[in-house]
């Protein structure tokens, strides 16, 4: 009886709580308490005790308390008579009965948490129990900061870390010193000493966390008003846990000096490089985030950990084959500067070489690799060859040091033959390592694409494809020679089309991919390693039987540029052919194509377009993709609300990829008046072979306009309209401008007027010059301030066409790039050829920032915007905060009211509705939460019966007259059903899920 009542009573003596922020290795025990922390924010289960349970909580407040939100919760909410905190992979050794070997940090690294890890450390009951009887506090080692290159620990605060602002650090000093002045002498003490208390780890007798916790958590409320989150990024934000690690120390070191009979140990700790569960297969990567992202990426760290079949050994970070064959340099960690340990790690691989030593030790039974963190830049100095990286040459190793850099066309040219003898060298010793079928070579790539946060996919810069080009073709002889050497090894070719994820952690790059390429990498690794484990506890298969060459046949990635074959699957097709030759012929170096003087422009003398009428055509031309159709058929909407009886409309759509449902839809918006006309015309042949770059949030469709004159190729005049505008005027009176010998009439662009005022900068790609330097010495325009704006243009296309000016557009598009695209390059073109227009016929919305940057305006610029803004022509919702993404902006309200009038009135009114309501911005998981909740009530049944009963709104659907209709629908009113759908309409507004 007297053990089964033993657990109970150590429990409530003692309850120390280890944070978890994702699902990991969970230790736990009598005294052990898992705690999910930042649970309020979470969906994901971690464990049973969370940081938002009970009325009294922070944790909404994770991102800037970190593992305090476990404190606050533990003093409100525990009574033991010992309370204690400890981290995921972080925790005291209890066992104070030996010395454990530390590092400069004062931490004992373990590998992994096995079946000894609890053990090892003492991190037991009786352990536990055995200090508690002599001690009321348990604290971390102190840490002398000299260690990090600090003086002082306030130098530390300081200086350690750029998320670090000192500034916030004194606003707590100086409240601390306010409502707490007995604490001031401890508070100078302890910052002008170099050792400290670290890592918020400690246990405490019940009274005094109590006390601690009154005194920490009133100064950092305070503290609150005095730092502004807003400019934070998410380490910065991090700030209140950071200044409770400097406080605790003033905390301890007022009570050691002033409550003499307070008992108090300093115990060693530990840190877990690996928290995957034991009984994962260690994989070693010798690559780049292409392949350890199925580790970090934030959303597979989870389902990695989770899972429990794999984990990450040994990482060749930032390596080139030419550098890691090569003998050690012995530099020291302390020759250089490093702002993380990750760097310092990475910087010591590469200077003494540590990843193929390491895996001689054979800590892992498989090897994954890929060339993408290849280094075609590699230095030479006092006969050692290393790599060079941003982390290196801010690391000041370089400094004064006469070191000879390899750049990376002459590397690839004149040092081929090093680079082979490397790859054979690496591959002779793996193979000593490793069986050929535990090898996964990864046959990934640069990509020229990348999705933006909006899902549109843009190309990169043209240098960046043309280097991207050349390193793929080296890249894919190096594979071949790889899979050669290691015969037998298991190769994984990557997705055709991947494309780059431009939202990245680590910044836009070719090798940054999407996350569906991280979870096809994770999910075929997982696959093949099951095989291979299950193969090996059969012990049925030969060796020979297995040690093939495998390649893994995998499905196209269904992202895809727009358009014909695109360079990324040329790219794809150079990397697919079997090189015979040892050599890769010599290449020159990247640069930036110059403008061709002449160019191939496609010509189809047999595509011939006709005014829709005969007489009074006002042809309107917009351009635009499926995803902004439903936006498109509001201005559609709007031209017929505003279009005269006397005149016909020949609308044309220029696009590569609306759907049949969607062309249908347009195909009866043109039925609605007997002088409206509405054509679709597909683009792709007209840019054949024609490359066009896009930034920012501008697409391909913007540069289709330019050939508008070939399109068109019998018409006098077009007009074109950006997809983003809604009419408000008729547009026979825009179309009647006479336009003489001009190419263009256009509204003078009061944007950029406002730019050239206040110097903003152009983009990097194009130099980063203030706008006005920008438009005259990069563009070329002589009077920048007749620059227009050309989201509404009136095209002259007969002088146009007879000036052969669409070859001059092809030419600067196939040239360097540009900050605004083709409205730069009409600009430069039809710089002295184009007709002014008055401000109405172009009116931006404002983009919200009316207020803001618009009144910075020169002033009779800001006085014609505005009187254009009382009676605006068109509309032009220019910038990111259109309507269908900020749903009450400037002029929206005249948006939703013709969206009601289309035939995606219903998409775009739920549109607009989630957006108010929030429900836009939902994952599917709380989607389908929402739903599972809306279910069980009443009003739901009743519109599942209404639904079942007649399909869709009922008045809608019966047959016959109008009068029929209305009969129809004033009988089935009476039923009970009715009632309840307008209840739940009345009630929910629209269908929520």
């Amino acid at each position: 009886m007297e053990r089964n009542e033993q657990p109970q009573q150590t429990q409530q003596r003692c309850q120390i709580f280890l944070a978890y922020h994702r699902p990991t290795t969970l230790l736990a025990n009598d005294f052990l308490t898992p705690i999910h922390v930042g649970a309020i924010n979470s969906p994901v289960k971690i464990c049973d005790v969370r940081d938002d349970s009970g009325p009294d909580h922070i944790s909404a407040k994770n991102a800037s308390y970190c593992e305090l939100t476990t404190q606050y919760w533990a003093w409100k909410n525990c009574s033991a008579e010992y309370i204690g905190f400890m981290h995921y992979r972080r925790h005291f050794i209890f066992d104070v009965s030996s010395e454990q070997k530390e590092d400069i940090y004062g931490v004992v690294y373990y590998k992994q948490m096995d079946a000894n890890y609890s053990n090892a450390i003492g991190l037991t009951v009786p352990k536990i129990s055995a200090l508690l009887e002599n001690y009321d506090l348990i604290l971390p080692r102190k840490w002398n900061v000299k260690n990090a290159n600090s003086p002082t620990v306030y130098d530390h605060y300081k200086s350690s870390s750029p998320h670090l602002h000192i500034a916030d650090y004194d606003a707590a000093l100086k409240i601390l010193a306010k409502k707490y002045p007995e604490y001031k002498n401890a508070a100078d003490a302890y910052n002008a000493g170099s050792l400290g208390y670290f890592t918020n780890m400690f246990v405490m007798r019940r009274e005094l966390l109590n006390e601690y916790c009154e005194w920490l958590f009133s100064i950092l409320a305070e503290t609150e008003k005095h730092v502004d989150l807003s400019k934070y990024n998410t380490q910065e934000k991090r700030v209140f846990g950071y200044i409770s690690e400097w406080l605790f120390g003033i905390f301890v070191t007022h009570k050691l000096k002033t409550k003499k009979n307070l008992r108090a140990i300093e115990l060693q700790k530990t840190f877990v490089q690996d928290t995957a569960k034991p009984g994962a297969i260690a994989i070693d990567v010798c690559g780049s985030c292409a392949s350890t992202e199925i580790f970090y990426h934030p959303e597979l760290q989870a389902k990695t950990e989770t899972d429990g079949i794999i984990r990450l050994g040994s990482y060749g970070a930032r390596q080139s084959m030419l550098s890691m064959v090569q003998p050690p340099m012995g530099v020291s960690a302390s020759e250089f500067e490093y702002p993380t340990n990750f760097v310092r790690d990475m910087l010591m691989g590469v200077f003494n070489k540590t990843f193929l030593s390491g895996i001689e030790k054979k800590h892992a039974s498989y090897l994954l690799i890929d060339l993408l963190s290849e280094r075609f830049d590699v230095a030479i100095w006092n006969g050692h060859t290393f790599d060079t990286s941003i982390e290196l040459k801010n690391s000041g190793f370089l400094n004064g040091k006469d070191v000879q850099v390899l750049q990376r066309m002459d590397y690839i040219n004149k040092n081929l033959d090093k680079w082979r003898e490397s790859i054979n060298a690496f591959c002779e010793k793996v193979a000593k390592v490793y069986l050929p079928e535990n090898i996964l070579v990864y046959r990934c790539f640069l990509v020229d694409t990348y999705r933006d946060a909006d899902g549109n996919i843009f190309d990169f810069t043209n240098d960046d494809i043309h280097y991207n080009n050349i390193a793929n073709l080296v890249l894919a002889w190096a594979y071949e020679k790889i899979i050669e050497k290691l015969k037998g090894c298991f190769v994984i070719e990557i997705p055709a089309n991947t494309i780059a994820d431009g939202t990245s952690r680590w910044g836009m790059s070719g090798s940054h991919y999407t996350n569906e390429i991280y979870l096809f990498l994770y999910e075929t690794v997982c696959e093949q390693i099951k095989k291979r484990e299950q193969i090996k506890k059969k012990g049925t298969v030969k060796a020979s039987e297995t040690a093939k060459k495998t390649i893994i046949k995998t499905p196209q990635n269904t992202e895809n540029k727009e358009g014909g074959d695109s360079r990324a699957e040329q790219s794809r097709a150079e990397q697919s052919v079997k090189y015979a030759a040892p050599e890769v012929p010599k290449l020159a170096a990247p640069q930036m194509p110059p403008i061709p003087p002449a160019v191939h422009i496609p010509q189809y003398p047999h595509f011939k377009i006709k005014p829709a009428f005969a007489k009074n055509n006002i042809a309107v031309c917009i351009a635009f993709d499926e995803k902004f159709a439903p936006y498109a058929s509001v201005l559609i909407q709007s031209i017929i609300k505003h279009a005269s009886p006397n005149n016909n409309y020949d609308i044309v759509i220029l696009h590569t990829d609306v759907s049949e449902k969607s062309k249908n839809r347009f195909l009866l918006m043109a039925k609605q008046k007997a002088n409206f006309s509405i054509r679709l015309i597909e683009t792709t042949p007209f840019f054949a072979g024609i490359h066009l770059p896009t930034h920012m949030h501008m697409g391909k469709e913007t540069y289709y306009r330019m050939r508008i004159p070939s399109i068109f190729s019998t018409y006098k005049k077009v007009l074109y309209l950006d997809t983003d505008t809604i009419v408000c005027h008729d547009l026979a009176d825009l179309f009647n401008v006479e336009l003489g010998n001009n190419f263009f009439a256009a509204v003078p662009c009061y944007i950029m007027k406002g730019f050239r005022k206040l110097k903003i900068r152009a983009i990097r790609e194009v130099g980063g010059q203030e706008s006005d330097k920008y438009l005259r010495e990069y563009v070329g325009i002589k009077e920048p301030e007749n620059y227009f704006q050309a989201g509404v243009l009136l095209f002259n296309a007969e002088a146009l066409r007879a000036e052969n000016v669409e070859e001059k557009f092809i030419r600067l598009i196939s040239g360097k790039r540009f900050w605004f695209l083709d409205q730069d390059i009409l600009n430069k073109v039809a710089e002295g050829h184009v007709t002014l227009l008055e401000y109405k016929w172009n009116t931006a919305h404002g983009n919200g920032d009316i207020n803001t940057f618009f009144v910075q305006f020169p002033f009779d610029v800001f006085e014609k915007y505005i009187e254009a803004r009382k009676d605006p022509f068109i509309i032009h919702f220019a910038g990111d905060k259109k309507p269908w993404k900020v749903p009450d902006i400037d002029f929206a309200d005249r948006f939703w009211l013709l969206a009601e009038k289309t035939p995606w009135r219903k998409e775009l009114l739920t549109l607009r509705d989630d957006l108010r309501s929030g429900r836009a911005t939902w994952s599917p998981e709380r989607r389908l939460a929402n739903y599972h909740q809306m279910s069980k009530d009443p009003f739901i049944s009743a519109y599942r019966k209404l639904r079942r009963t007649f399909g869709v709104w009922p008045h809608n659907t019966a047959e016959g007259s109008t009068e029929k209709k209305i009969i129809a629908y004033h009988t089935i009113t009476k039923d009970p059903v009715i009632s309840l759908y307008r209840k739940l309409r009345k009630t929910f507004g629209t269908w929520q899920y």
